[in-house]
């Protein structure tokens, strides 16, 4: 089970972007789990829709290889993986469109910045 502090006291705003990323991640995941295709698609279009802009880039291409070539349950599996490499994937997600942006904005106000200092 994937840990998330809310509303916590970040010393390091990488660490507090990289949680609000993965929390991110597992709403996308509850959305792939009832549907997989459609959250897929979503993804592939936007990976395709940023190469056709001029944007591509070795995290989008190394997203479209794992789109391509993960079963349902191994893409499931990384969208909560807290692993090096699944971290450094999330800085570029193509998972923009899975989850409402309601949902979205709840949580960046979850993981807004919080003064160290800040009683907790």
């Amino acid at each position: 089970m994937v840990s998330l502090e809310m509303n916590a006291t970040y010393e390091n705003d990488h660490h507090r972007i990289d949680r609000r990323s993965l929390a991110l991640d597992v709403a996308v995941q509850r959305e792939f789990l009832k549907d997989p295709a459609r959250v897929r698609q979503i993804a592939v279009e936007n990976l395709e829709r940023w190469a056709k802009q001029g944007f591509e880039s070795l995290p989008n291409e190394d997203w479209m290889v794992i789109l391509e070539t993960l079963s349902d349950e191994e893409l499931s599996a990384l969208l909560i993986d807290e692993s090096e490499k699944a971290t450094e994937l999330r800085q570029s997600s193509p998972f923009v469109g899975i989850i409402t942006e309601e949902e979205r904005l709840e949580i960046f106000r979850k993981y807004e910045r919080v003064p160290a200092n800040s009683p907790s």
